[in-house]
């Protein structure tokens, strides 16, 4: 026990001060050898955000589960932030932006607390989390869990953290992700952000560039886990963001970085198995989207084409990199579809301003910029820019817009529905930042194309890991310069890639039959009927050409023929079914209709003349041209 005089102040910003002695007089050893007190219990959420200052330099517990939810400073500073409700969402990616995504920012603040490693220093020695030591090999993942912890409650930058007692041992409950399996017959299609792929001057010179590694020696620490990762996502058709926007076509003995990487990607596998779509330089930024397929699954079908400032006065260039299309044949079957990658600007507030400044519903900044071009995303997709001649399209890209930001809800007006949401709902994340998770990489698909989907994951191999683990040789010993890399998949980017299976169809024409051949007589009605079918099971629409001259004007699988009174003949009618969904196709039948003159007994319907009780009779005669003479009586 020791006793300590002088004065108190608080240190620090609100709500988390740290509590101090200032001109102290006096430091005293009351006595020694004492046993811990009993440590007070804390328990998340707490009722608000000052309520935990109460435990500052106290031992406290906590009886509940805590999960790691970010590991960015793991590295650096040796600490880690814990939640005490699971993973925190990204307030957009759980509520719409405004007062609803507000309330779920103010929820996360009163469930999460910092862990530090009591020590001071940065680039730690070893790392301490988790025991004994962070390595690559030994990794402490976002989403592992530490049950019945005990520490000192403290308060450091400005945040309330845990110093520990002892060893920490958490429980890995969100282990690495496997290699996936092959996708078999399925189309396997996956947006990949690289995180700046830069390969200098394409000689083994130009370090340092614009962004990505700094020398050579990065940039193959780089490239080695770029290779891994796309090798065990074993994609047929792949998007990949971030990619050095330099001249792809040259001839001269210089590679460009998606020439270098698909050459890494055949050395690894065998010569030809993978190729890229020739863009050369397109946007004006340093960085661009781009294009690898493997063409014994996939072929390119026409040319590629651009989304810039150019084709749509709402696609600004100003941050925006150009939005990339190919439509592509599968090699198996020859189906088709359109693959559609992006990289909308980012939320980086250095200098957005009126509607693209952040107005603090939770979207960030640039959010009308990012909304506009998704808006010209959709009007040019529904012109067929690669002039396709299918509405099969896949829309994937980083759109730094959570699941609810409006950008999103553009392309969910325009027609495109939201598969990571249809397929993985709430739990769905790629991106984790602060400490809260959802996804930014996106992948949706045209009407048509909605239901050709067989599955959707995305791969968790780098958003959970320690950003301490990727390519990058600063703020590491020696040591760890060696301990914390592996030429692996894990941390290779920032991104977790979204991947997507496709049932890639080839879209039969549907079957029709007008039926017949019908007759009429004079004056009367018959009904039409026609059935259809479509081989893919769209559904269809059916419709009448009942004059003959050529417009299908009439809807409904059965309808009234003649609908106004035709002379004795006989006449051709058309019946023509289209899809409506799918690529569109129609088909088409005709029937004969015969006009016939004559009697025609209207009442009864039956036969007209019986024995017995006495019957009324109606009797009309139609013989053209001659007026019609109607007979009344009673037998």
């Amino acid at each position: 026990l020791v006793e300590v005089t002088g004065t108190v102040t608080e240190f620090g910003t609100a709500p988390s001060f740290l509590t101090e002695l200032s001109s102290v007089s006096l430091v005293q050893v009351v006595s020694s050898g004492n046993a811990l007190p009993t440590p007070a219990s804390v328990t998340f959420p707490v009722p608000t955000l000052d309520y935990l200052e109460r435990f500052e330099g106290m031992l406290v517990t906590f009886p509940q589960p805590l999960t790691v939810i970010e590991n960015y400073e793991l590295g650096r500073y040796g600490s880690v932030a814990l939640s005490g409700a699971g993973r925190l969402p990204a307030p957009t990616h759980a509520a719409l932006p405004g007062a609803p995504a507000v309330a779920v920012a103010a929820a996360n603040d009163l469930r999460r607390i910092g862990l530090d490693d009591a020590r001071s220093g940065q680039n730690p020695d070893p790392v301490l989390y988790p025991a004994p030591g962070l390595s690559a090999a030994n990794t402490l993942r976002s989403g592992s869990t530490v049950t019945g912890f005990t520490g000192v409650f403290d308060e450091r930058f400005d945040t309330y953290r845990l110093q520990p007692v002892g060893t920490v041992t958490f429980t890995p409950t969100n282990p690495r992700p496997t290699a996936l399996a092959t996708p078999g017959t399925r189309i396997r299609a996956v947006s990949f952000n690289t995180l700046n792929y830069f390969n200098g001057d394409g000689l083994g010179g130009g370090f340092p560039t614009a962004r990505g590694a700094n020398t050579l020696a990065e940039f193959n620490r780089q490239r080695a886990k770029t290779i891994a990762a796309i090798l065990a996502l074993d994609a047929d058709v792949l998007g990949l963001i971030e990619i050095e926007n330099d001249d792809d076509s040259k001839a001269d003995a210089a590679t460009s970085a998606i020439e270098d990487l698909v050459n890494g990607l055949n050395a690894a596998t065998a010569p030809g198995t993978y190729d890229f779509v020739a863009t050369g330089v397109i946007g004006g930024d340093a960085i661009r989207s781009a294009i690898a397929y493997k063409p014994g699954r996939v072929t390119p079908v026409g040319a590629w084409a651009a989304l810039t400032e150019s084709v749509d006065p709402d696609f600004l260039d100003y941050g925006n990199r150009p939005t990339l299309a190919q439509t592509f044949d599968s090699v198996a079957n020859g189906a088709r579809f359109t693959f559609v990658v992006n990289h909308l600007r980012s939320k980086n507030c250095s200098d957005g301003t009126g509607g693209n400044a952040d107005s603090g519903d939770g979207q960030g900044c640039w959010n009308l910029q990012r909304t506009n071009a998704a808006n010209a995303v959709v009007d040019w997709l529904a012109t067929d820019p690669t002039g396709s001649d299918d509405p099969d399209f896949l829309v994937v890209g980083d759109m730094n817009s959570y699941r609810y930001e409006d950008p999103i809800t553009a392309l969910r007006s325009g027609g495109f529905t939201d598969l990571v949401d249809s397929f993985l709902g709430d739990p769905a994340y790629s991106y984790i930042f602060d400490g809260e998770a959802g996804y930014m990489d996106h992948a949706l698909s045209s009407a048509a194309l909605e239901g050709q989907v067989g599955a959707l994951t995305v791969w968790h191999n780098n958003t959970d890991e320690p950003s301490a683990l990727d390519y990058n040789i600063e703020f590491k010993s020696v040591g760890q310069q060696t301990s914390f890399y592996a030429p692996d998949a894990y941390r290779a980017s920032d991104h977790d890639p979204v991947v997507v299976d496709i049932d890639l169809a080839v879209n039969a024409a549907p079957t029709v039959d007008a039926g017949g051949p019908y007759s009429v007589s004079f004056g009367f009605t018959t009904t039409l009927t026609a059935t259809a079918s479509d081989p893919n099971g769209d559904a269809l629409t059916v419709e009448w050409d009942l004059d003959n001259n050529g417009s299908y004007e009439t809807p409904g699988t059965s309808v009234s023929f003649p609908t106004v009174p035709l002379a004795p003949g006989t006449y051709t009618v058309g019946v023509r079914a289209t899809e409506t969904a799918s690529e569109g196709l129609s088909a088409t039948d005709t029937a004969t209709v015969t006009v016939v003159a004559g009697p025609a007994i209207t009442s009864p319907a039956t036969t007209l003349f019986v024995t017995g009780t006495a019957r009324t009779f109606t009797i009309t005669t139609t013989g053209f041209p001659a007026p019609a003479i109607t007979l009344v009586g009673t037998l």
